[in-house]
């Protein structure tokens, strides 16, 4: 495999090169040319990390407000799909303006280089990790069991894809960000899953098509750690030290996630099993 030479020592580039078709073409110019308008207009006396931060913030915070004004009025999807998808858009430009403020700035920009990296992963799982626990929510109240499991062990093993490419990236594979679970299109399907959330059929195949992706792009990544540069996933090799200890950090940030939705992802399990609890009043 070719050694790609990418290199990750900048404070807020990227630690891993986006590879996704899903981000390029015309959306991605889009995005781009949004990008250099921020750039443009972010005062030249202000920190520049604080602008893709506030972005990366933002976004998680649309991302949120919209799974609660999901869970609090499911029957009227459309306002929380809009928001959701507002903050997935934000999501698409943080990393954008990171890369160009750099380049902008250059050896001006100082700051702790994991910094960026870390609150954008971080951010990337929460996001996942709070949409597939409210549709799984959501799914229980409507009376769904099968939909409502989906979710849940969708919750469980949403950060397992991300930790088996920062794994694989720490020992020098570059790891391939195409997959059918990869972040771009699990969110899309967690957006369809929010609109259609009262139609059982269509909650439940979103659910199902949710977990499936998920374990496939897990399961091909971690082939990346076992059968290194011969797996399918694993697109180059880079031993540059800053990209393999980025990697690193990335792995130990995501463990904590790893363990945490595994339980929490587990109780919606349960929970999903049991159903919803009868009203004391109802008929039996």
């Amino acid at each position: 495999m070719e050694n790609t030479g990418y290199k990750t020592s900048s404070p807020i580039e990227e630690a891993t090169p986006r590879n996704s078709t899903l981000r390029g073409g015309v959306v991605g110019k889009t995005f781009d040319k949004l990008a250099d308008f921020l750039v443009r207009k972010w005062p030249e006396d202000a920190r520049p990390d604080l602008l893709p931060d506030f972005i990366t913030y933002a976004g998680t915070a649309g991302v949120t407000a919209a799974n609660v004004a999901l869970f609090l009025r499911p029957d009227t999807p459309t306002p929380s799909t809009a928001m959701f998808a507002a903050g997935g858009l934000l999501d698409n430009l943080d990393g954008r303006v990171a890369r160009k403020l750099q380049e902008k700035y250059k050896e001006k920009y100082v700051t702790d280089p994991t910094k960026g990296m870390l609150t954008d992963t971080v951010a990337d799982r929460i996001q996942e990790l709070v949409t597939l626990g409210s549709l799984s929510l959501v799914a229980r109240r409507h009376g769904n069991k099968v939909a409502a499991s989906l979710y849940a062990i969708g919750f469980m093993t949403a950060v397992l894809s991300a930790w088996y490419r920062a794994e694989a990236e720490s020992n020098g594979y570059v790891v391939t960000e195409e997959g059918p679970g990869t972040r771009v299109s699990q969110a899309v399907c967690g957006g369809i899953g929010m609109e259609f959330n009262n139609q059982p059929s269509v909650s439940t195949v979103v659910a199902a098509r949710i977990v499936i992706g998920g374990i496939k792009t897990s399961y091909d990544r971690k082939r990346v750690i076992r059968d290194g540069d011969k797996a399918p996933c694993c697109v180059g090799m880079n031993t540059n030290p800053d990209f393999m200890e980025a990697a690193r950090i990335r792995k130990e940030a995501l463990t904590p996630l790893v363990k945490a939705s595994g339980v929490i992802g587990g109780i919606f399990l349960a929970a999903s099993v049991v159903g919803p609890r009868r009203p004391k009043n109802a008929r039996t």
